[in-house]
């Protein structure tokens, strides 16, 4: 995972021809030893450019982990996951990719360039993204320090464009 973000490049945005991108996949992290993965989607929203902060990015996101409640969105998670990474055609009984088409994100966040090929995005407490040629973004997701955890704690990220 860390390898694709190494390898990625700039997040080009021009490649999103809506007003709304959305993207499906995998959360990674080490909690207490053991490696723990997560389902996760971005929704990106073109916004006009007078209404971002100066220096940001003309767009708002949104990263949500799927809700382990929900029985058949994640059901289809895994079945998703595999048509979205051989960038085959996603069925319309999927209901993995009709909650995620139906979302409605209560909080936008924003986002910036960097000086480097990254871009950081504020959710949570950041995250930087990368493109591979696959279309995918890697994400490296930075959490706040806990009292009494020593060293830095993270995620790495891995989504596949749904729509865009």
């Amino acid at each position: 995972m860390l390898d694709g973000f190494e390898s990625g490049t700039a997040w080009d945005l021009t490649a999103i021809r809506a007003d709304e991108a959305r993207y499906f996949g995998k959360s990674y992290s080490v909690v207490s030893g053991a490696l723990k993965e997560k389902w996760v989607f971005m929704i990106v929203k073109k916004v006009p450019l007078n209404t971002v902060t100066k220096g940001d990015l003309a767009i708002r996101v949104s990263l949500v982990e799927l809700d382990k409640g929900l029985t058949s969105e994640n059901a289809h998670a895994e079945k998703l996951w595999g048509l979205l990474k051989r960038d085959d055609s996603v069925t319309k009984r999927n209901a993995t990719a009709q909650y995620v088409m139906g979302y409605a994100p209560a909080n936008w966040d924003s986002a910036e360039p960097t000086l480097g090929v990254s871009s950081h995005l504020h959710v949570g407490s950041g995250a930087y993204v990368r493109q591979a040629r696959d279309r995918s973004l890697h994400m490296v997701k930075t959490e706040l320090m806990q009292p009494g955890v020593a060293g830095a704690t993270g995620s790495v990220v891995k989504v596949y464009p749904l729509s865009w």
